[in-house]
């Protein structure tokens, strides 16, 4: 049995905290610490972040969900004819259309709302006093 590998699954603790630092040499770490009670945990936290502090480790931001968005790109020398907001570029390499800026969508109700104004590519433009007429 002395070669056989053992295996142990520790039971999910149902407080659990993480932390990214890095050594005052350039190391990144990322350290999780786990308690069956909050209240502990909280305490162990405290005296792990003074720990880190006097050993010179330095906190690092640590993104859980959305990453930030990218800046918006602008097409030069043109404005939506609808309400004259300023069209923006889709993404490189993206088959999605020309929007005017003030197009927006709601995730919860899964609509798009304000200008409703788009612009395909490879298709010609559509004037926007017809946009208007059929009530785009």
């Amino acid at each position: 049995m002395a070669n056989e590998e053992q295996t142990s699954t520790l039971p999910e603790a149902p407080a659990s905290a993480t932390v990214k630092i890095k050594s005052k040499d350039g190391f990144e770490w990322l350290f999780t610490m786990r308690d069956e009670k909050a209240s502990t945990l909280m305490f162990k936290m405290k005296a792990m972040e003074k720990n880190w502090l006097e050993s010179g480790f330095t906190p690092l931001a640590q993104g859980f969900g959305k990453k930030p968005a990218e800046p918006k790109e602008y097409v030069e020398g043109r404005v939506c004819p609808v309400d004259g907001g300023k069209l923006v570029k889709p993404p490189v390499n993206s088959k999605a259309p020309i929007k005017c800026e003030n197009n927006k969508y709601n995730f919860q109700t899964k609509q798009s709302y304000g200008c409703q104004y788009i612009e395909w590519p490879n298709q010609p433009t559509i004037p926007s006093r017809q946009i208007d007429e059929d009530g785009f």
